[in-house]
């Protein structure tokens, strides 16, 4: 049975025993900065690690750049959580690879040297009144958390609302909005543990991984964008990309279509589209496992990669339930309903030939085929599939009913 995307939704909060706690902010003090003073004590060595907050609303932007070990953790409830919602947000970081401007709502990390068992647990990151308040074009990329040059964990949390100008649609195209975010500069290492976090109303990307030194585990997210926006953009709910090792497990990820005619839509070749994981060159060893992918664009789609594509149920895919492009794969066992391929294979010779083993296990359900094959001069694909070997080249288009 396919799970609704707010099935798990009751995964947030849990309870937070105060005895835990070194320090705990029970109200905003008047200059709005509670929180961050009792972070920076922390990182100071002034108190204990453990920052708690109670439920209630904190309208600050957040920065823990200094000293590993620090937790801040919500004792909100579900009728009155722990919100983090500034009314405006301000560039405090940059991105590594492009030195693009950042404006998270939580950075953890200082660009430089590597910070580690940072955990931020049971907050709700709200970017509603900032992402309206704050851009007025594309320069700035607007997140919920960012994780940069940093590890830790990221549990329980709601990150919801990461979008630009919700009434200047005109941004809507931008490609900023991300929910939470790790990146790793040359040279260091950093590994992260996100985990049972509802990750909403983003723009761009749900939950992103990219760089070398980086490893996530992403477990048990519930994941979906915001609807407006896919008329403009093609989002991507999780995305582990550019040398970055990802294990991307029983997460539920819906509603990552592309809605934008004629440039989004099923072509694989000539048109783009919203997937529900995605996985870009990243590192050796990544694997997306049981996840549920319900009415993205694409479901699963891996680019230049060698990736495990095991054990997802997937569905409602406008244009393939799963995707191979250019590499080496394997995909075991998955169940693929009512997508229009249930498994597309792609090679057009921009990267390494395509080397695709689907075991006789994946099950197929309403697809309106099972494989479609698509090679452009001078791509090749070879495709172990029922038994048989499939190998295809210049500009050629096999599909398996």
């Amino acid at each position: 049975m396919m799970l609704s995307p707010l099935a798990s939704l009751s995964i947030f909060p849990v309870a937070v025993r105060a005895s835990a706690c070194s320090v705990t902010i029970v109200h905003e003090n008047n200059t709005n900065n509670a929180i961050q003073q009792a972070l920076d004590n922390a990182a100071a060595g002034i108190t204990g690690p453990v920052v708690c907050v109670e439920g209630g609303v904190y309208p600050e932007q957040l920065n823990i750049t200094s000293a590993g070990g620090i937790s801040l953790v919500g004792l909100g409830t579900f009728s009155n959580p722990t919100v983090v919602i500034p009314s405006t947000v301000v560039v405090n970081s940059y991105d590594p690879n492009t030195n693009a401007p950042q404006a998270p709502i939580i950075l953890v990390g200082n660009g430089t040297s590597t910070i580690s068992n940072v955990t931020i647990r049971n907050i709700v990151v709200n970017g509603s009144i900032a992402g309206t308040s704050s851009f007025s074009g594309c320069s700035v990329d607007f997140m919920g958390i960012l994780y940069l040059n940093a590890g830790g964990t990221v549990t329980n949390n709601t990150v919801t609302d990461i979008f630009l100008g919700q009434n200047a649609p005109n941004l809507f195209g931008c490609q900023d909005g991300q929910g939470v975010y790790v990146q790793t500069t040359s040279g260091n290492s950093d590994k992260l543990v996100i985990t049972k976090n509802v990750v909403t109303n983003y723009q761009k990307n749900g939950i992103t991984c990219n760089d070398v030194g980086t490893t996530c585990i992403v477990k048990s997210n519930v994941v979906f964008p915001y609807a407006p926006a896919t008329s403009y953009i093609a989002p991507n709910g999780i995305q582990i990309g550019f040398g970055a090792v990802g294990s991307v497990s029983l997460n539920t990820v819906s509603g990552n279509i592309c809605n934008l005619p004629s440039v989004c839509g099923p072509n694989l070749v000539t048109q783009t589209e919203g997937t529900g994981i995605l996985t870009f060159e990243s590192g050796l060893g990544t694997n997306i496992t049981k996840n549920i992918l319900v009415n993205n664009g694409i479901g699963l789609a891996s680019a230049l990669d060698s990736v495990n594509q095991n054990q997802n149920k997937i569905s409602g895919s406008v244009a393939a339930g799963i995707l191979q492009y250019d590499g080496t794969y394997k995909a075991l066992k998955n169940s693929l309903i009512s997508n229009l391929a249930g498994i597309a294979i792609l090679s057009d010779g921009f990267g390494p030939n395509v080397t695709s083993t689907l075991g006789s296990r994946n099950q197929f359900s309403g697809n309106s085929f099972l494989v479609e094959i698509l090679t452009l001069s001078p791509g090749i694909a070879t495709v172990h599939f029922d038994g048989r070997t499939y190998n295809v080249s210049g500009n050629s288009n096999i599909t398996i009913t």
